[in-house]
């Protein structure tokens, strides 16, 4: 369950301010608030489960020595959609 203080648009705001003055100057972060999916629903494919189910799918891949290429590449690619659907997922 996600606690409440992450829906809070100040808490949210508070917390983005803190990551942008913490990081050098050249660089600028983006924060992305994803949510998990209901309990009981198909999970999106912008859903925090669904990125992290893929990275870790992605991960197996990249550690275990001499993974077949085909392997790696259709990790990498659902990892990247995963991405791709919470950047565009986002207000």
């Amino acid at each position: 369950m996600t606690p409440d203080r992450f829906r809070d648009t100040e808490f949210r705001n508070y917390a983005e301010r803190v990551i942008q003055q913490a990081c050098p100057a050249h660089l600028m972060p983006t924060v992305y608030w994803v949510d998990q999916s209901s309990p009981g629903s198909p999970a999106s494919p912008a859903s925090f489960d669904t990125f992290e189910q893929r990275y870790f799918d992605w991960l197996d891949t990249v550690l275990i020595p001499g993974a077949p290429a085909a392997t790696v590449d259709t990790a990498r690619a659902a990892m990247v959609e995963a991405l791709n659907a919470i950047a565009n997922d986002t207000p």
